[in-house]
């Protein structure tokens, strides 16, 4: 469900509509930063982005090819690692335990994670005249209780972006 990332917007969403939409978002972030390999893209960002109201539903307004083949070059350029993440020590790794900590929030506390979790998906649709990075990824990933580690790395350039490679300008 699109909401808008304001307070006074999310106060009138009853406890179980709160509960739904933090645990719909974190499940959208989750898949965001746990695709691997080639399966990463940077058009997974809209599926995240698509939960703040106000942000222009991008499934339907798609770039012309070189300008999507541009973006890819980006993604490459800027969101791939040559290693995974380390793991934090504190880190939740049982799945089924990810979403404990609201059980114990109060109707105001699901609020506030609400506006947390909103800002972070508008922080990273609003990055400024810079590419976006994994760096910026990651800052999305920190509203996740879990604090498990993403995977950046890419398949080869060559791999990843196929022989449209030879048809981009270098950067």
């Amino acid at each position: 469900m699109r909401l808008p990332k304001e307070r006074e917007a999310l106060s009138h969403l009853n406890l179980f509509e709160l509960l739904d939409a933090i645990v719909e978002r974190r499940m959208l972030i989750r898949g965001h930063r746990d695709a691997k390999g080639d399966h990463r893209c940077w058009l997974d960002d809209y599926s995240v982005w698509d939960m703040l109201e106000g942000h222009p539903d991008a499934r339907y307004a798609l770039p012309p090819y070189e300008a999507m083949m541009k973006q890819c070059q980006d993604f490459y350029d800027n969101r791939n690692a040559s290693k995974p993440d380390t793991i934090s020590l504190d880190a939740i790794i049982e799945r089924g335990h990810w979403d404990d900590d609201l059980k114990k929030m109060y109707r105001i506390e699901l609020i506030d994670e609400l506006v947390r979790i909103q800002d972070a998906i508008h922080a990273h649709i609003e990055i400024g005249d810079r590419s976006r990075t994994a760096n910026d990824d990651r800052k999305l990933y920190t509203v996740l209780p879990e604090k498990m580690s993403a995977d950046f790395r890419l398949p080869l350039k060559e791999d990843f972006l196929g022989n449209l490679n030879n048809n981009l300008p270098e950067k």
